[in-house]
């Protein structure tokens, strides 16, 4: 049984071989500590599906179908202040955080870019159109007829994003909640 025969079994509860072994991928910080504590430095975030033994994962579904449906064009990613270990940042979602520059968590939120209606209609509207050419992969056509193959191995994932932390990271978790 394949990951995508695995998969569509267990969605529908079909019989199948065994449960998909999956997860939701890791901090790129990750790596460098596990490679510090004995993993092998060849292992890196494009083979380390196959050297843990798992399944496609989330990231490997969503790279099949690789597209953004996140704001396009995409808020310029800026350093605004270097505070030594963290910086104060611009994210592409146009949040201001203060994160740390090694062995990232959830950064903090200092200020939000959308505040009001008119900076909805001005920053956000605009970016949400589901017709921007970067949102959609330039070999589409190819990429489709894959998808429509009955013998793809691989199940495909439309990457979605979160319906909550979106607009908690847009407007900030007091406006939003």
């Amino acid at each position: 049984m394949n990951d995508r025969e695995r998969f569509i079994a267990t969605m529908q509860y079909g019989a199948r071989d065994r449960a998909p072994i999956l997860d939701f991928s890791f901090w790129d910080e990750t790596l460098p500590v596990w490679h510090d504590q004995g993993l092998p430095a060849w292992v890196d975030r494009d083979n380390s599906d196959a050297y843990f033994g798992m399944d496609c994962s989330i990231e490997c579904m969503t790279g099949v179908v690789d597209i953004d449906a996140g704001l396009m064009p995409k808020f310029e990613e800026k350093v605004i202040e270097d505070l030594g270990a963290q910086e104060i940042a611009q994210q592409a979602d146009g949040v201001r955080v203060l994160r740390g520059k090694f062995m990232g968590s959830i950064p903090l939120p200092q200020s939000h870019a959308l505040t009001d209606r008119e900076s909805w209609r001005t920053l956000f509207k605009p970016r949400l159109d589901p017709d921007h050419p970067e949102r959609w992969p330039a070999d589409w056509d190819a990429r489709v007829a894959r998808w429509r193959n009955p013998a793809r191995a691989v199940p495909a994932a439309v990457p979605g994003g979160s319906l909550y932390g979106w607009l908690r990271n847009w407007m900030g978790m007091e406006q939003v909640s």
